[in-house]
């Protein structure tokens, strides 16, 4: 098998101009149009495709192959949207859902780059050069209310409670428009300190859930190693199965359950392949770091969907 550049036909890039750390992905960019001698692509998303994405898939269909590197300048919430346009449009070809994806570091967690490359390189080309294509299975999200029926693809993770409050609060643009907030280091602090109010706020909702009714705090149901910036989840990206923790109740030190104390708190944790329950109180979920409201009396169902995207990867193994 071919390595480096050579084994890709062309580079289309699609760019996020409002995510957080916009200037890192014009450096990969920067590279990226270097290594591929001009033989690349900038297509920037609008405001609109991420509420209909159908110029975007448009656009997709027309430039990708599978012999393209498809890269992402921006954060999980552009890499959600772009996943889950290129594997269930029907108006993308099958040869271009075979592109192979490379998110660079160009949002706020970059859980999905963080997993799959590790820390962001000075060179790109050392990722082309060293990484192996591998295939990654989303989760498929499926919520029903009544009559109404809709899914999404969870790249990364799916969660609901106080973990979705969290991912309200430091996506608000009170909290990402303050001066500091541009700092890297003051950055990580002030979203800290907003989780933790977040946490201390966030309230506990009822669900019907193994068969009981059950007061929860917060479920995640996690797609690979990392959750929001925290890297001590045991289960590959690669694998075609979850890992679900889930929180029944509330703690001062609630904290401690991004830091992995437990201290006081009834945790559980499970590998699943599939997962439904249903909530009774309305709550706030996220899928991939970006929040959606949960009215009550709704079916959550998630399970592995049944086609995988292709990743470029120096850190997942086979």
């Amino acid at each position: 098998m071919k390595q480096g550049a050579g084994r890709f036909n062309n580079c289309v890039v699609v760019v996020n101009p409002t995510s957080s750390s916009y200037d890192k992905g014009q450096q990969y960019i920067r590279q990226l149009d270097v290594i591929f001698k001009n033989n690349i692509e900038i297509i920037e998303m609008r405001l609109s495709d991420y509420e209909r994405p159908s110029w975007l898939i448009t656009r997709l269909n027309s430039v990708l192959t599978k012999n393209t590197l498809f890269c992402i300048a921006g954060g999980d919430g552009t890499v959600n949207i772009i996943v889950d346009s290129l594997l269930r449009s029907s108006a993308i070809s099958d040869s271009a859902k075979q592109a192979t994806l490379l998110p660079l570091w160009a949002g706020n967690a970059n859980d999905l780059a963080h997993m799959v490359n590790g820390n962001p390189p000075s060179l790109v080309e050392s990722i082309l050069n060293s990484g192996e294509i591998v295939p990654v299975f989303p989760l498929l999200v499926t919520t029903t209310n009544g009559t109404k029926n809709a899914s999404k693809l969870a790249v990364n993770y799916v969660s609901l409670g106080a973990s979705a409050y969290a991912s309200v609060r430091i996506s608000s643009p009170g909290h990402r428009h303050r001066r500091i907030y541009r700092l890297p280091g003051a950055r990580n602090l002030t979203d800290m300190a907003s989780v933790t109010r977040a946490f201390v706020g966030a309230a506990t909702f009822e669900s019907d859930i193994d068969g009981l009714k059950r007061s929860i705090y917060d479920i995640a149901l996690i797609n690979g190693p990392r959750i929001a910036k925290v890297n001590r989840i045991p289960i590959k990206l690669s694998d075609k199965n979850f890992f679900e923790i889930l929180i029944v109740r509330k703690h001062p030190l609630i904290l401690s359950y991004l830091m992995e104390l437990f201290m006081g708190i009834t945790v559980e944790r499970h590998t699943r392949t599939e997962r439904s329950f249903s909530i009774n109180d309305p709550t706030w979920g996220q899928i991939d770091g970006e929040a959606i409201q949960i009215p009550g009396n709704t079916t959550i169902e998630v399970k592995p969907f049944s086609r995988p995207f292709n990743i470029l990867s120096t850190k997942i193994k086979l």
